[in-house]
């Protein structure tokens, strides 16, 4: 049996989120395709799919974490000028 690059599933599920934002950032929902993140994290798209059952999950997913990510960092800049 091939030995996974991750640790874990949730290690899994990240490395994909982040290869996928600036991909949808760049090109869009329309212009990503699952084949193409699968292979930006070199992975198969069985595997992709196992952890994102449709391109919609998986873009709403990055999308999520990247307002998340802003939000955060907007906070701190706030928080640091009191």
């Amino acid at each position: 049996m091939a030995k996974s690059k991750f640790l874990n599933s949730s290690d899994a599920v990240n490395t994909i989120i982040n290869e996928a934002i600036p991909r949808f950032a760049k090109a869009g929902f329309s212009g990503v395709s699952m084949r193409d993140i699968a292979k930006a994290v070199d992975i198969s798209t069985a595997t992709l799919y196992h952890h994102f059952p449709d391109k919609q999950t998986l873009y709403l997913r990055s999308m999520a974490q990247a307002f998340s990510d802003k939000a955060e960092g907007i906070s701190a800049v706030l928080a640091e000028k009191g």
